[in-house]
């Protein structure tokens, strides 16, 4: 698959649900449940909803457990409509074929992701502020993660929440490319970020703590097709 193709089906994948076993762990123990729910068992529902992307972001796994994670995650992912993203790992990224790979500010710069990945695969990019966002205009990212929006508990060293303002000044500067709100996105404030000018959204707690993902995915995904980006 080319570059370009990826990028087409990138433009389809406004929603992308970031994985945490933790919190899928804690949501799944309960007493109709003979086992807490686990990564890939997420995974399965979120591909079986049409996630239409998904990163793999388990920071406290040890790199042989999380390649062979992700090499179940790229299974699971493989020819079906759900990119499969890895977090800050383009080395991993690169050994588990994914589709891509994310990285932040204070990983490895974009063009040392893109030698590691080749350049078919997807580098998508954190930002925190405008002038980060503005920056990776001269990068060879292809997407952008922007926050976080809100405070949120899934990233103990997030900056301070942007604010929805963010993205009017993003358009103001000129900042087309696809960018996702993330911290604290759910489905009771979607709509309200969307309708400020996110591209997509980036949801971590709203899905992995769900009763149900699956379902979770699927009422994301209709307050995205009732918000077009234009």
């Amino acid at each position: 698959m080319g570059r370009e193709e990826f990028y087409h089906r990138l433009l389809d994948a406004r929603l992308c649900v970031i994985t945490d076993r933790s919190l899928s762990r804690l949501a799944g123990a309960s007493p109709s449940r003979a086992a807490p729910r686990d990564t890939l068992s997420m995974v399965r529902a979120l591909v079986k909803a049409g996630a239409p992307m998904i990163q793999l972001r388990e920071k406290d796994v040890p790199d042989a457990e999380l390649l062979g994670l992700a090499r179940e995650v790229r299974h699971l992912t493989r020819g079906t409509k759900t990119l499969f993203i890895v977090n800050d790992r383009p080395d991993l990224a690169a050994a588990c074929d994914a589709d891509g790979v994310h990285v932040g500010q204070g990983d490895l710069p974009v063009a040392q992701a893109r030698k590691i990945v080749g350049p078919y695969r997807l580098v998508g990019l954190s930002v925190e502020n405008v002038d980060q966002a503005v920056a990776a205009l001269d990068t060879d990212a292809d997407y952008l993660g922007v926050g976080p929006v809100y405070a949120t508990p899934t990233k103990t060293d997030a900056a301070p929440p942007a604010g929805l303002s963010i993205f009017g000044e993003l358009e103001e500067k000129g900042v087309r490319m696809p960018a996702y709100a993330i911290g604290g996105v759910n489905t009771g404030n979607a709509a309200r970020i969307l309708e400020a000018g996110a591209w997509g959204l980036a949801v971590v707690s709203a899905v992995a703590a769900a009763p149900d993902p699956g379902k979770a995915v699927r009422e994301f995904l209709r307050i995205l097709d009732e918000h077009p980006y234009e």
